[in-house]
């Protein structure tokens, strides 16, 4: 299992990607996989083969997203 972080407000934007693991009877333990160059938005598990597709916000210039 997968989970995505994220911050995007006022200055922050950044997030990750940590797996999840539990080894039997055992704690659940998170892995950081990786940082995100923005927080990610729109994360979908809907494709055929398992892979996960997402958004990654990177901000505004000007007043266009």
């Amino acid at each position: 299992m997968f989970v995505f972080t994220g911050l995007a407000h006022l200055s922050s934007n950044e997030g990750h990607v940590y797996r999840l693991t539990r080894a039997a009877d055992g704690p659940v333990v998170a892995t950081r996989l990786g940082r995100l160059p923005g927080a990610p938005s729109r994360v979908r598990q809907a494709h055929r083969d398992g892979a996960t597709s997402f958004l990654v916000y990177s901000g505004y210039r000007n007043e266009r997203q």
